[in-house]
């Protein structure tokens, strides 16, 4: 039974659930939920950035905050790939930006069955949630300093849904979910035929 078992893991490509969207539209939420609900491993660039500013010292300007975030992108990027070649369902959250990201993103997809979750809110909802958290945020994220520029990016259209040619669901966030967790959990954890 356990030769089975593994040779159907082998024979299938792991999940790569995307979830991305601006700063404070809610993708840990719910990134976290599914990964729970669908035992994915679940790699966030947050997560990933604090580790590191914990290490090697946090930034004290958006220069060094921006440098601090390339290397957190480039780990989490590799993690994700080591974790999808050895067959593990995997989550990544991020505020990936429109064609920025998508490479990288695409280079995984040969080893994975992806698509994307892209979480929005209104600006108001943004700008509110941006700023109830910068209190309790971990201080590698310099949320003054960018709240801003995190508002100028979000009219700017830089946090649009990305453009990877995989199934894409995008949730308003603003009060729950539209569409509802349980349609987003099934789209995430569905399998692609073929």
């Amino acid at each position: 039974m356990v030769a089975r078992y593994d040779r159907a893991m082998q024979s299938r490509r792991p999940l790569l659930v995307v979830v991305s969207g601006a700063p404070a539209s809610g993708k840990t939420t719910l990134a976290t939920r599914l990964a729970v609900d669908g035992e994915l491993t679940l790699v966030s660039k947050d997560a990933v950035k604090e580790a590191l500013a914990d290490t090697l010292g946090h930034p004290d300007s958006v220069e060094a905050l921006s440098t601090l975030g390339i290397g957190a992108y480039a780990a989490m990027f590799a993690m994700a790939k080591a974790l999808l070649e050895s067959g593990v369902d995997l989550a990544v959250e991020s505020n990936f930006r429109r064609g920025k990201s998508e490479p990288e993103l695409i280079s995984l997809a040969s080893a994975a069955d992806g698509r994307v979750i892209h979480c929005v809110a209104t600006p108001p909802t943004i700008r509110e949630r941006y700023g109830n958290r910068t209190p309790d945020r971990h201080p590698a994220h310099l949320d003054v300093a960018r709240h801003e520029d995190v508002m100028r990016d979000l009219a700017d259209g830089r946090y649009e849904p990305l453009d990877l040619g995989w199934p894409t669901k995008v949730v308003a966030t603003d009060e729950g979910y539209r569409p509802s967790y349980d349609e987003l959990r099934a789209f995430a954890l569905s399998r692609s035929s073929g």
